[in-house]
């Protein structure tokens, strides 16, 4: 996905499409046929019913016509509702992830108190939209099950009332035989029961139709286009900028502006500037993040990326050096010394096999730094994009990285 589509969708709105759209929209796809034969129903009852009394049969299509534009005017609001509770649900779950991710912050400063009423405040906001919700569904289900078509005998005993009357004044012979009354009750009494689904049906339908619209804007997002970057194995420079310029969205300033960039095969470069001044963006356009607007970049081969902001997985540290690579001892062992994680192999407690939490709780930032640097190490690429490396860590563990694996004699030294 693209930086500009990335800003709309946040963690709280990826998993409300996740949890809340993907269901109903496998819900509304397990109950289509029924829904489907909801409407055939009907029509096939009133026609079975014209066989028998001709016009008369009209009553009851009469009292539909005037129930079904009321139930569409209910739809059109119930949308609106239901739109509104999914943009509501949608901060809410946004504002639970941000206080999951930050709970260790959030308890050492002792700011319990005010979050859960952000939180409450939330919920009640979206508990508000979610009784609009069903205030619709109740009034819609209300006027269908309070029309002669209920079990309720007095309003089936109107309904009899008006076929049969009408039967009986248009009939030449004014007879009812009891062939026709009997048969005509038991299609009232089954199309009394397809009307009663049809509440359901329809709010049902409007919910579909609403995760749909959402999961076709994220799906129809601008993707990011893996052509800004070329890649040649054959090229003679590991790294080519030809008067580049970039931009985070296509239609925002350029943040890097006629970039000229040549890096030999096998050579190491540094990008020294102040903070803000584009080091870690320039790394983010070798990678196809940023939108580019003009000029050229070419990469030899493939990437491996050690961020400033540290990502590891949920799994065990020799999992998160591995990644899909097979294990081959000799290598793993020289890799795990060489980036200074013998050490911290003997701390923990189960070793290499120690489950990481979720965002490396358990692990010091200097820690999972070495983490990421193995495991890129480990998957053997062809070009290593390093931002900041080695911030996090002492000097000491910092100079023996420099000089056993990032440096001119270590382990990246043809790359």
């Amino acid at each position: 996905m693209a930086n500009s589509a990335r800003k709309d969708y946040n963690s709280g709105t990826l998993m409300s499409l996740l949890t809340v759209d993907v269901k109903r929209i496998q819900w509304f796809t397990l109950q289509f046929a029924t829904f489907l034969a909801v409407p055939l129903r009907i029509v096939l009852i009133i026609y079975i019913m014209w066989q028998y009394i001709g016009i008369a049969s009209l009553a009851g299509v009469a009292v539909i016509g005037i129930l079904f534009p009321f139930s569409f005017y209910i739809s059109r609001i119930s949308w609106k509702f239901n739109d509104k509770q999914m943009e509501v649900k949608d901060v809410r779950l946004k504002l639970m992830n941000e206080i999951l991710n930050g709970i260790k912050i959030l308890k050492l400063y002792a700011w319990e108190i005010p979050f859960a009423g952000r939180v409450s405040k939330a919920r009640n906001d979206e508990i508000k939209w979610i009784r609009y919700s069903f205030f619709t569904f109740i009034v819609t289900a209300f006027v269908f099950n309070c029309t002669p078509f209920t079990q309720i005998p007095f309003m089936d005993f109107q309904l009899s009332i008006a076929a049969f009357g009408t039967y009986l004044l248009t009939d030449s012979n004014n007879v009812l035989s009891p062939t026709k009354a009997f048969v005509t009750l038991a299609l009232m009494e089954q199309l009394r029961y397809s009307l009663s689904l049809l509440p359901d049906a329809v709010a049902d339908l409007i919910q579909f139709n609403i995760s749909l619209k959402r999961l076709r804007k994220y799906f129809c997002c601008e993707n990011k286009d893996d052509r800004v970057i070329g890649n040649d194995p054959d090229r003679g420079e590991a790294i080519t900028v030809k008067e580049a310029s970039f931009s985070w969205a296509s239609d925002s300033d350029c943040v890097l502006k006629d970039i000229e960039l040549h890096v030999p095969v096998g050579k190491l470069i540094a990008v020294i500037g102040p903070v803000g001044s584009g080091k870690s963006s320039l790394l983010s356009a070798l990678l196809g993040e940023l939108y580019k607007r003009s000029g050229s970049v070419d990469l030899k081969g493939s990437i491996a990326y050690v961020p400033q902001v540290t990502w590891v997985l949920n799994r065990s540290l020799k999992s998160n050096i591995l990644l899909v690579k097979h294990m081959v001892e000799e290598k793993y062992n020289k890799i795990v010394d060489l980036c200074c994680l013998r050490t911290d192999l003997e701390i923990l407690p189960a070793g290499d096999e120690t489950e990481i939490g979720e965002k490396g709780v358990n692990l010091s930032g200097g820690q999972k730094l070495r983490v990421n640097l193995a495991q890129a190490v480990y998957q053997d690429k062809d070009v290593y994009l390093l931002d900041d490396p080695l911030s996090a860590v002492d000097v000491h563990v910092r100079k023996s990285l420099f000089s056993d694996v990032i440096g001119n004699n270590g382990l990246l030294k043809k790359k």
